[in-house]
């Protein structure tokens, strides 16, 4: 008797642990899930101001000496708007959306940068200042998608982890581009680069519940 007992209260304690460790998973989702669909929203946004400061960019460089700078902005521009793509699907799947807010703001600031990159073309040192600036950004972006990372394992949404890393990778490879375009102008000299982007590995491991 004292043994059926024994196991009895045994089972009930591991049913009891498990009823805790999916309350504390259901607490975690919820926790770290906005955070995710904030971080989406703004990278969203952020990828349509891209898109349009890049076209600006882009046809700043049409002179011959520029083509090879021209078809990797091209480039760049495409992978951008492939990341809004992308990022407007898993904002879908969080029963979330865009915000229209953020996206006409975003949207206002891209077609500034748009406008400036083609006025300021004459100017000496416009080139490199263009540069920059999409080279700042892009290490910002690098940071942003790990961060959603981080939210989208801790939240449990862990499919969307890979993606994740995938385009912050992508955007490094930008940051790297803009980088060694700059450090290619005498200005680099006198003016200090911004900061290399974060690392981008995280622990993809999924941890057991106990049981």
């Amino acid at each position: 008797m004292q043994t059926e007992a024994n196991t009895a209260q045994a089972q009930g304690a591991k049913r009891e642990a498990g009823q805790q460790a999916g309350q504390n998973i259901g607490q975690n989702s919820e926790q770290f899930t906005q955070p995710l669909i904030k971080l989406l929203q703004s990278a969203h946004a952020g990828e349509l101001a891209a898109a349009h400061a890049y076209e600006g960019h882009a046809r700043s460089l049409s002179a011959p000496e520029h083509a090879e700078d021209y078809r990797e902005i091209r480039r760049i521009q495409r992978e951008e708007m492939e990341h809004r793509q992308c990022v407007a699907h898993m904002l879908q799947l969080l029963g979330a959306g865009p915000r229209p807010s953020r996206e006409r703001i975003m949207g206002l600031i891209g077609h500034v940068i748009w406008r400036l990159c083609v006025w300021t073309r004459p100017l000496w040192g416009s080139w490199y200042v263009a540069m920059f600036g999409a080279g700042w950004l892009e290490s910002t972006n690098v940071g942003e998608y790990v961060r959603a990372a981080h939210c989208a394992k801790a939240a449990g949404h862990e499919t969307m982890v890979p993606e994740l890393l995938r385009m912050a990778e992508v955007e490094r490879e930008h940051e790297a581009f803009f980088r060694r375009r700059c450090q290619s102008h005498i200005l680099s000299r006198y003016l200090p680069l911004w900061p290399p982007p974060e690392n981008s590995t995280i622990d993809t491991t999924q941890e057991k519940t106990p049981l």
